[in-house]
């Protein structure tokens, strides 16, 4: 949250005050930038921490630069404007020599302070401060716009009343347009009830039709499958009297091998002494041919 743009120019005004060109306590710091909000004087930041080691309940401190202002912490830095009517109530009763002494030391700083603003040895009486009670004249230059606070409040006021009038008390073509649309809504309701009711008649006829039909075509499917199995059922029953007498018969007309003897015997023995003939003919040639060679080489 940051300062708002009033309270930063009253701060502004307030430090260029001449009276506030020095600090408040040791009168040797220039254009400070430390305020005690709590007791309504300008202070240097080494005067600021002595007073924030007095605790809170005697002096509150803030920075001009770095903490956010508010309207309330400016009510007793504008009742005394600047530093020296603030010290003419803090100081009242201390000499005028010491009065202007700058103070550079800390520890005498510190017994300084202490007795100014804990003890208050010299404080005075705020009736002797001149234009005191005159001081309360704006800082903070508002806007004038409250002067026509009343004027708008009134026109909401009446705004609100013809709301309320108008919220409590509906017009009579609203409530005819309402009551006609009820009506309307009536008929619509009856009619689509009755629409419903219709189409769920025909709806469970077709439903019941549909399902005779399954269950007629069920029992043709059924005839169908009866007759198949009686077919199936003829193929492997027992034969009758007639096939068993063509089979009887079949049986008779076969004929029966006999025990002749095959041609094929005979042959193959005469080819076996015909081959042997001719093996021995064979080698008596081969013998005369051998002599006749011997007796050439001789």
């Amino acid at each position: 949250m940051s300062t708002s743009v009033p309270v930063k120019k009253a701060l502004s005004a307030l430090l260029r005050d001449p009276g506030n060109s020095h600090c408040a306590d040791c009168k040797a710091q220039l254009h400070p930038r430390w305020a005690s909000w709590s007791l309504g004087v300008f202070i240097c930041i080494k005067c600021a921490g002595i007073h924030r080691s007095l605790g809170t309940h005697i002096s509150k401190v803030k920075s001009v630069d770095l903490d956010t202002w508010k309207e309330e912490h400016l009510v007793k830095l504008i009742q005394f404007k600047n530093n020296l009517r603030a010290n003419s109530y803090y100081e009242a009763t201390l000499a005028d020599e010491l009065k202007q002494r700058k103070i550079t030391d800390t520890s005498s700083l510190q017994n300084f302070i202490k007795n100014k603003y804990e003890y208050k040895k010299w404080i005075g009486d705020l009736s002797s401060i001149e234009g005191l009670n005159d001081s309360t004249e704006p800082v903070l230059h508002k806007p004038s716009a409250n002067h026509s606070l009343p004027a708008s409040n009134a026109r909401l006021d009446q705004s609100s009343n013809s709301l309320q009038k108008t919220q409590t008390q509906p017009p009579s073509h609203l409530l005819s347009t309402s009551r006609s649309n009820t009506s309307l809504l009536n008929l619509q309701v009856s009619s689509l009830s009755k629409t419903t009711s219709n189409t769920s008649v025909t709806s469970s006829a077709t439903s019941i039709g549909a399902a005779n039909t399954k269950t007629g075509n069920r029992v043709g499917e059924f005839g169908q499958r009866n007759d198949l199995k009686k077919s199936i059922l003829s193929l492997y029953s027992k034969p009758s009297a007639q096939t068993q007498s063509q089979n009887s018969f079949f049986t008779s007309t076969t004929p029966q091998p006999c025990n002749t003897p095959s041609p094929f015997v005979n042959t193959g023995i005469t080819a076996t002494n015909n081959n042997s003939m001719n093996s021995n003919s064979s080698s008596n040639i081969s013998l005369d041919d051998n002599e006749l060679f011997k007796n050439v080489w001789s």
